[in-house]
């Protein structure tokens, strides 16, 4: 019973023990004496690559996991095998190294303990191994090597006294030898004489509680070239505090050096050369001054120290006018990072004169994209500004002068011209009304070359005035192109006109710009056409943005001048193709140079197509914006929607050639002025007799005065529903006229006498002088019927 219960305990223990081996992570297998596997726990078939047990009892275990034909790198024989090794000696292995092949043929790396086992008479009866797979911790510690190894600095490992216990390729290198010929040299021997000092006294530094510290010391390359190595040592000590050895990583710094010894050699030449620039040059933080040259003392006449006590001191002597605003600019450049470029008027301290100075200031930004300081520069622009000045007063004297210009020429054309409107509303012969229309198309010439020297003078002196109405484009273009008529006609050239579907019928743009620009393509594509056509289309390209093509089939323009000729003063010249067109009417080449002009003030574009022999197509385009209740064009003819556009705004219907003559059946439209007590003051007999003529023919009662006394006089004695006046009048001007008359009427409690200047000035040219009046509305020479037409229905 006794011997049953003790079997049992022995078989329980067993089983007990090979249900922990098989559950363990580690790899466990037995051979017998002969080296065969007897048993492998499931760890070790499956790290070797094997499904079951089966696959490897009674096999040779060297053959299976050294293989016949190690690895290259991973060689073990029978000599060094820790598992024959236990066999032979019975002797126990710890924690070796050693490689096993896979079943795939993959190298395992493993940590491996092998113990003999013995039978009862303690002979070697087998071996049990335990093994666990280090092959993660071996390919980390290659790649460390590696690292090491192969890194460009300059790493080593030595003893107390300096002797190099291990060196990497790149320190090698540097002293110019193999890793292994430099273990056991002294590291001190390989330092020059005179850095040995430094060294020790560095080596000496080094203690358990302070283990790391770095040195730069000078040392000598294989090539002979001396070179700093910036050292960093780690001292490792022992248990009693005794040091072990050194870890060291060198890197060159000779680059550096040189590099801050440029830097140095660099501030010290900017220096030089910022102490005798006349430019003031800054450079300083949000509130301190870091550096300021001596120009500043000889351009402000303020001392440098106030400006580095205070550095935005220098803004108590701005002007007045100026200073609010740079103090701004100022604060953000200096603060916020902001660009600042001003010229702005300064009070000098020392002699209380003004000058000019022109400022820019950028900032400077860190590594994190904050701004670290700003650099800024000032100079006296004093003469710069006194010539500018000059260059505005001169401007203003020739603008003035083409002021007066207009005025004194527009007062003939507007008789000229009306004198002619009137004459065309009488019974003419066919050939009367013909002569009349080329004079009334001369005219307008001349009144629109006038027109195209004060644009110019506009255009450079920077502006134009744009005025956006409401129009409808088919009426519009409708009206442009009977004006061209008359020149096509002489010509025996058809001129056309077309407007794409889907464009609205009315849009919002500067009519008079707009005109101007088509009258200067259209006018050119007459003038340059001997033969043919001269066609208009109007598209909308994109959106809010229509596109006019002006095309004629003239000579066409050579491609070498196609760019030149839209400069100011350029045409064609004789040599090219289309030179002989036109050639008996040439102009100063301005019209194109004006229209792109305008055309860019009013954001768009001007732009040509042209082939020699196939004449030539001037395109640009011009942005719009809709009227209120627009609808789009569907192809109805331009004449009819001109006509309607009239009679739907009560206009009169003129005749094509522009006449003022009115349709008998339009009563009520062509007496706008009936009941109306006119009174005219103009000096100009001719201009004075034509707007009479007109405004009796449009059923007012006139009454004429030659002067301002004249007027005053009349007005004061009778009762009249509009004034008319001129500015330009003798004895009392114009504007006199008008303040007298509503200090009379203020003075007596009147109602207000509407009262009308007769301007010679283009719109957009009056002086302020003219706006500042305390008038009801304008009228520009030469006279506009429809405008006249307007201010008598709007008083009536």
């Amino acid at each position: 019973m006794a011997h049953s219960d003790s079997y049992g305990g022995l078989c329980g223990t067993a089983c007990l023990s090979s249900q922990v081996i098989d559950s363990l992570p580690e790899g466990v297998f037995c051979v017998d004496v002969q080296g065969n596997f007897t048993y492998l726990n499931p760890a070790a078939c499956n790290l070797m690559g094997y499904e079951r047990p089966d696959d490897l009892l009674g096999k040779y275990s060297h053959d299976l996991i050294h293989g016949r034909a190690c690895h290259a790198n991973f060689t073990s024989g029978p000599k060094t095998c820790p598992t024959l090794h236990a066999l032979r000696t019975g002797e126990p292995s710890q924690a070796e190294e050693d490689y096993f092949v896979r079943r795939d043929g993959g190298i395992l790396e493993v940590t491996i303990h092998a113990a003999a086992l013995f039978d009862e008479h303690r002979r070697i009866s087998g071996a049990v191994v335990s093994f666990h797979d280090i092959s993660e911790r071996k390919r980390l510690e290659r790649e460390h090597r590696e690292l090491v190894e192969n890194h460009p600095h300059l790493i080593g490992r030595y003893r107390p006294d300096t002797t190099i216990l291990f060196v990497n390729q790149a320190q090698a290198d540097f002293f110019g030898c193999a890793p292994e010929q430099m273990i056991g040299r002294r590291w001190m021997a390989m330092i020059p004489a005179q850095e040995r000092e430094v060294a020790r006294c560095y080596l000496a530094r080094f203690t358990p509680q302070e283990p790391v510290h770095s040195v730069e010391l000078a040392q000598q390359r294989a090539d002979g070239e001396m070179r700093w190595i910036h050292w960093t040592n780690k001292a490792y000590f022992d248990e009693n505090a005794e040091l072990i050895y050194f870890q060291a990583v060198g890197i060159d710094t000779t680059e550096r050096r040189q590099a801050e010894q440029a830097l140095r050699d660099s501030e010290k030449r900017f220096r030089e050369m910022a102490e005798n620039i006349d430019e003031i040059f800054w450079v300083r933080t949000a509130d301190k001054m870091l550096y300021l040259n001596p120009a500043f003392e000889r351009q402000t006449g303020l001392t440098r120290e106030s400006a580095y006590a205070n550095p935005d001191g220098f803004i108590d002597h701005i002007h007045p006018d100026d200073r609010e605003a740079i103090a701004a600019k100022v604060n953000d450049s200096a603060g916020g990072g902001a660009y600042f470029d001003e010229v702005f008027r300064f009070i000098r301290p020392d002699t209380n004169e003004q000058c000019w100075l022109h400022a820019r200031c950028m900032p400077i930004y860190n590594e994190q994209g904050e701004v670290a300081r700003s650099v800024g520069t000032a100079r006296d622009v004093s003469p710069f500004m006194a010539l500018q000045q000059q260059l505005q007063q001169a401007l203003k004297s020739k603008t003035f002068y083409l002021h007066a210009i207009s005025h004194d020429m527009r007062t003939p054309l507007s008789a000229m011209l009306g004198v002619m409107e009137s004459l065309l509303a009488t019974p003419l012969t066919p050939w009367q009304v013909h002569q009349l229309q080329l004079c009334r198309s001369a005219a307008m010439q001349s009144l629109g070359l006038l027109d195209t020297l004060l644009l110019m003078a506009r255009s450079e002196a920077g502006y134009v005035e744009l005025n956006y109405e409401s129009l409808s484009l088919h009426y519009f273009l409708d009206e442009q192109m009977q004006l061209f008529g008359v020149q096509a006609k002489e010509k025996d050239l058809e001129l056309s006109h077309h407007i794409d579907a889907g464009v609205p019928e009315r849009v919002e743009v500067d009519r008079l710009r707009l005109g101007q620009v088509l009258a200067n393509l259209v006018i050119n594509a007459i003038k340059f056409t001997d033969q043919g056509s001269v066609q208009v289309e109007v598209t909308q390209s994109e959106p809010q943005v229509l596109r006019f093509a002006v095309r004629d089939t003239g000579a066409g323009i050579a491609p070498q001048r196609q760019q030149a000729i839209l400069d100011a003063f350029e045409q064609e010249k004789p040599g090219d193709l289309a030179a002989s067109a036109g050639a008996g009417n040439r102009g100063f080449g301005l019209g194109l140079s004006i229209s792109r002009e305008l055309l860019k003030q009013m954001g768009g574009s001007l732009w040509l197509n042209s082939l020699p022999g196939e004449g030539s197509t001037f395109y640009f385009k011009v942005p719009f914006t809709y009227s209120s209740g627009y609808t789009a064009y569907h192809g109805e003819d331009a004449d009819s929607v001109a006509n309607v556009s009239r009679q739907k705004a009560n206009e009169p219907v003129f005749s094509d050639c522009g006449s003022a003559q009115i349709a008998a059946n339009e009563y009520s439209v062509v007496y706008p002025g009936a009941g109306l007590k006119v009174l005219i003051v103009e000096d100009e007999p001719v201009s004075a007799m034509l707007f009479r003529t007109l405004l009796e023919q449009l059923g007012a009662e006139v009454t004429g005065a030659f002067n301002g006394e004249q007027a005053l006089s009349v007005w004061q004695d009778a009762e009249f529903d509009i004034v008319f006046t001129d500015l330009a009048l003798p004895r009392l001007s114009g504007k006199d006229l008008v303040s007298a008359v509503r200090e009379h009427e203020q003075a007596n409690c009147l109602t207000r006498t509407p009262l009308i200047i007769l301007s010679g000035y283009a719109p957009g040219d009056r002086p302020n002088a003219e706006e500042s009046l305390d008038v009801d509305d304008y009228l520009h020479k030469p006279l506009e019927i429809k405008e006249l037409v307007e201010v008598l229905r709007r008083f009536n």
